[in-house]
């Protein structure tokens, strides 16, 4: 099970604090990457985030988000929301459209 925090996000995020966090584990630098939601109406900050090895690995955790959030009971239409990889330094990665990973409706 894929743990996630998720916290509104605030309107203004000019003054949004930032962490660079890079960790070194026996010689591997891995990189620390964050995980936001949003559709047209809502905004959810992953300010906790993950340490990965490599895009691919982000992709895969970005991946288990998307079936994590959608498989919980909602009334919730996910079709129109969008998972924003970013790096510590803010920089956005790339973008999954929920629909890539729930496929399009029957």
């Amino acid at each position: 099970m894929v743990e996630i925090s998720w916290y509104p996000a605030v309107e203004d995020t000019s003054n949004a604090e930032l962490s660079w966090r890079t960790v070194a584990f026996e010689g591997v630098e891995m990189t620390h990457v964050y995980f936001h939601c949003a559709n047209t109406k809502k905004v959810f900050v992953d300010r906790r985030g993950a340490v990965v090895d490599d895009l691919a690995e982000a992709r895969d955790h970005a991946n288990r988000i998307v079936q994590s959030l959608t498989k919980e009971r909602s009334l919730e239409d996910w079709r129109d929301w969008v998972l924003h990889v970013s790096n510590d330094q803010g920089d956005e990665l790339f973008v999954v459209p929920f629909t890539f990973v729930l496929g399009e409706p029957n």
